[in-house]
């Protein structure tokens, strides 16, 4: 069972024209610490490939620049390498386990979008969503850490400001809100920080919110 952290809430509303808010952000560990340390070797065995084969589109405003995995998010589906049977589960188990835990029934099906992030000493993501605000087909977002060192992802209220640390542990996976602004800690030291991120859409989300030329890098799952 996963953890459910609220990360934001209105303070007792005081009139029905007070502005409500109230959301939250999941946790859970992956016991399978082998299967991690797999896909971290592979991700770095791939990843000049990756960045050779597939033109810079974006970084998203991670400040990661054109020679990052980062850079390549739209372009590629980590879901699509033989060896992500077991990710897929571990990100459809947790997103269920996160609405079943706030009463919302899951969909049968989910969209996902799914990238590496490798950072190296003195990179850092910087303060970015990875989907406005006013975006009526914003769901979910998330992050498995793969390889980290005494490191932070900052999550920011957009409303309040508030900015939120949460520690970097090595195979666990965090969902949050697709809008929720966040960032990371500089790296400091020669080791690399490796993440797997991800975009979920439900099917609704996939079928009227991603350009039909797009729509086959995002994996059914």
């Amino acid at each position: 069972m996963g953890k459910i952290i609220q990360i934001s809430k209105t303070l007792n509303p005081t009139n029905p024209f007070c502005f409500v808010f109230n959301y939250f952000l999941y946790e859970n560990d992956i016991e399978d610490k082998k299967y991690i340390n797999q896909l971290k070797k592979l991700i770095l065995k791939k990843e000049k490939s990756i960045i050779k084969k597939h033109p810079f589109t974006s970084d998203s405003g991670t400040g990661v620049g054109k020679h990052s995995l980062t850079g390549r998010s739209s372009e590629y589906n980590v879901l699509d390498w033989k060896e992500s049977e077991k990710l897929k589960k571990y990100i459809k188990k947790a997103h269920d386990d996160f609405l079943k835990n706030l009463n919302i029934k899951p969909e049968k099906n989910i969209y996902v979008q799914c990238w590496a992030n490798v950072l190296r000493k003195k990179e850092r993501l910087k303060y970015h969503s990875h989907s406005p605000l006013n975006n009526k087909y914003g769901y979910l977002s998330g992050h498995i850490s793969i390889h980290v060192d005494d490191t932070n992802t900052y999550y920011v209220d957009p409303i309040t400001k508030n900015v939120m640390p949460h520690k970097n542990v090595g195979g666990r996976i965090t969902l949050f809100p697709m809008w929720l602004p966040h960032y990371t800690d500089t790296i400091k030291t020669n080791i690399n920080r490796i993440t797997i991120a991800f975009d979920i859409h439900p099917e609704k989300g996939w079928i009227e919110d991603i350009y039909d030329y797009k729509k086959s890098h995002w994996i059914k799952i």
